[in-house]
């Protein structure tokens, strides 16, 4: 993309708001930002560009816990009511406290699982049409490369997170996905891709990257876990990681028992122009899927599989058994992981 754009407010609510989050925003729920340092012309210059900045200038005066350190156990600190975290190259829906008590009910529902959420993401390859919506059950684990071994904690350029399948030492995780639309490349027709939705049970680093990469298809614009082939056509049309979080849904804050509300954010108009001027529909694709989907009992069975993968309430205990044998606890408490 040529800038950053700036972060908006998708919907004010009682004790909380809903944020979309541009690419290139880094969420840094475990440090304070040093406002000397991370202004708006090294956010045009991609630099520092860090959600907490534009929170406690842009919304600080009207929400004073902006400003303020929230300890959600005696190892971890979060700031600028940033609930929980999105990759900085991923884009979407940011949940945002904006009062102590919402803060942390907030954080506990995120602890619990107890959200929906919805990503788009564009994939290498075509999914086959009898594989067009299911689940990936596997572990992940996550190491950090580059880290100084004198100074384990530091964080800073040069260190990045890179996630693995783990079926040995991994935390239990899980992504439901669904085919959403068949793509050619333009320029190169022998290429084709898979716009897909993806909905997270877990929210383990980089789930959705890893989870698509274990099936065999990485995400366009993934530089970290691409093949060397697909980065180079990649860089024609992608500069970014395709992935948006496109959907939340979850319990009302201090609402009645089953209240919920619902946050959407249609793509990135970035990502909106990737597929516009370089991808166009894969006709051919779309009527085999159409073809399976009639001869595995037609549109009302494939909606009631939908219904059943996307929308229903899932019974999460088993996670929480697991983790407690390995003797890890509750994988996700308190560490602020990027959710895909």
């Amino acid at each position: 993309w040529d800038a950053i754009e700036d972060p908006k407010v998708i919907r004010f609510c009682e004790g909380f708001l809903a944020l979309y989050k541009p690419a290139g925003w880094t969420c840094q729920t475990e440090g304070m930002v040093d406002l000397n340092r991370a202004t708006y012309a090294n956010c045009r210059a991609r630099e520092n560009c860090d959600i907490q900045y534009w929170l406690r200038t842009e919304l600080g005066d009207k929400y004073p816990f902006l400003h303020q350190q929230m300890r959600l156990d005696s190892s971890h600190a979060s700031y600028g009511g940033v609930a929980h975290r999105l990759d900085r190259f991923t884009s979407g829906v940011l949940m945002i406290g904006t009062n102590p008590k919402t803060f942390l009910e907030l954080r506990k529902q995120c602890d619990q699982h107890e959200w929906n959420k919805h990503y788009l993401c564009l994939v290498h390859g075509q999914i086959r049409p009898d594989k067009w919506q299911g689940v990936i059950q596997a572990p992940i684990s996550t190491s950090a490369v580059g880290v100084d071994p004198n100074n384990p904690n530091k964080r800073g350029p040069g260190v990045y997170q890179l996630a693995e399948i783990d079926f040995v030492n991994g935390d239990q995780a899980e992504t439901r996905y669904q085919v959403q639309k068949y793509y050619r490349n333009k320029r190169y027709p022998g290429i084709g891709y898979t716009l897909v939705r993806c909905r997270i049970i877990t929210g383990r680093t980089h789930q959705i990257r890893k989870h698509m990469q274990y099936m065999g298809f990485t995400l366009v614009g993934d530089y970290r876990y691409c093949k060397p082939n697909e980065k180079v056509v990649d860089r024609m049309i992608c500069d970014r990681v395709f992935l948006h979080h496109t959907q939340i849904v979850l319990p009302v804050p201090g609402g009645a028992p089953g209240e919920e509300v619902q946050i959407d954010s249609e793509l990135a108009h970035y990502l909106q122009e990737v597929i516009r001027l370089n991808l166009e529909l894969d006709h051919e694709a779309h009527k085999a899927l159409e073809a399976h989907i009639a001869a595995t009992g037609g549109m009302a069975a494939a909606q009631e599989k939908q219904q059943e993968l996307m929308k229903a309430k899932v019974d999460k205990s088993h996670y929480w058994l697991q983790n407690w044998q390995k003797g890890k606890g509750d994988g996700d408490k308190g560490k602020g992981k990027g959710d895909n």
